[in-house]
């Protein structure tokens, strides 16, 4: 199957320090799709490249990776620079009309010399959807909806892939889609967090963070709830991330004698360690589409207090406790210390962490059935 892949290539996750749940998804489905054989073309739009170069993956894996900026030549340009003014919403001034006009021609070369069965697009809400309408032939189209808002010209996919149903709902009733043509595939775990021994509650000490810092994710909020709460500041919180608001709160650990350290951004090896060696993972967001840092936590056996409609999602489809339900749109800093407390001294929670929920979360988001899910979607399309 050829399959014209568009998402994030210089702002990939070994060269982007703030690179989120998507880019490795999106990188993750990519290399999969290679690997079992299937030929794939990444467009890396909106990335400004110029020549055609091929991706290594790993693993003996590479992909070609297509021009976003291609000269239409002096005969085809005035065509372009008209198919470019034409977008919704039209660039402003010359130089993005320009940028604009090879971008369509770049997309049209993609398309002509590639021949794809299937776009796929990731990029809901950046400048893409705006392209779809220039393409020269007619091809099925389908997105993967990272985002917990509602994208761009949604109306133009033959298939909307969700990364949970809570999402799916939401957006669904935001946009007013047709229900046949929206899917859910739910995000697999990087190999790291789905390997070796997941240790007992009772060999971890200290919560965590992992994501962007900044307040979107709630991080304003757990810092309040550690300075609210003396009892919870006994418990060493450690923040794993990049993100512009760091330095602020940096400055506000200093000035209130928070017990918290900042490591960054680190490999997924060194995170999954951190992860299996934490006591619960916190992730007080004020919107998610679907959070990595809580699959990842609880393949590496660790509980949560996080995103309401993710924690409740994943108790109905593993069966079992996760963690405690935070929901930062309408509840407050006090509120989230003492489901932190209230985690933190749950029996039966202690009890599950470990092999336990490592078990029944590595099993659901192995990334066999992730594969599997998006290719039952594509032969939908063909």
């Amino acid at each position: 199957m050829r399959i014209l892949r568009v998402h994030p290539f210089l702002k990939a996750e070994a060269t982007y320090p703030f690179a989120g749940g998507m880019a490795r998804t999106s990188l993750r489905l990519t290399k999969e799709l290679a690997r079992a054989g299937h030929e794939v073309l990444v467009f890396p739009y909106p990335e400004a490249i110029g020549t055609s170069t091929r991706w290594d993956l790993q693993d003996q894996i590479s992909v070609a990776v297509q021009p976003t900026i291609v000269w239409p030549g002096w005969r085809g340009l005035p065509h372009a620079l008209g198919r470019a003014r034409r977008l919704d919403p039209p660039p402003s001034g010359w130089r993005e009309v320009l940028s604009e006009a090879m971008a369509v021609h770049a997309l049209d070369q993609a398309v002509l010399h590639f021949r794809p069965a299937i776009i796929h697009n990731h990029l809901p809400r950046r400048p893409f959807p705006r392209l779809l309408g220039s393409l020269p032939r007619r091809v099925p189209l389908v997105l993967t909806h990272h985002h917990g808002e509602a994208g761009e010209a949604l109306e133009v996919y033959d298939r909307i892939v969700f990364v949970s149903q809570s999402q799916c709902e939401e957006i669904r009733g935001q946009a007013g889609l047709p229900a046949n043509r929206l899917r859910v595939v739910h995000n697999p775990v990087a190999e790291a967090f789905a390997q070796g021994r997941s240790p007992s509650a009772a060999e971890r000490q200290g919560l965590l963070f992992s994501g962007a810092l900044r307040d979107r994710k709630g991080l304003d909020l757990l810092l309040d709830a550690y300075a609210l709460e003396p009892r919870l500041n006994k418990n060493a919180l450690h923040l794993y991330g990049e993100g512009a608001q760091r330095a602020a709160f940096e400055r506000q650990v200093r000035e209130q004698g928070l017990n918290v350290e900042f490591h960054g951004k680190v490999s997924v090896e060194d995170l999954a360690r951190a992860l299996c060696a934490a006591r619960l993972l916190v992730n007080p967001s004020r919107l998610e589409g679907w959070s990595a840092s809580i699959n990842e936590a609880l393949c590496c056996g660790l509980p949560v207090v996080g995103w309401a409609p993710q924690v409740e999602e994943l108790e109905r489809l593993l069966g079992l406790r996760v963690g405690l339900p935070f929901d930062a749109r309408t509840q407050s800093a006090r509120e989230l210390a003492a489901s932190l407390l209230a985690a933190l001294e749950d029996a039966s929670l202690a009890a599950l962490t470990g092999q336990t929920l490592a078990r029944a979360a590595r099993e659901h988001f192995s990334v066999e059935r992730f594969v599997r899910g998006y290719l039952v979607v594509y032969q939908e399309l063909l």
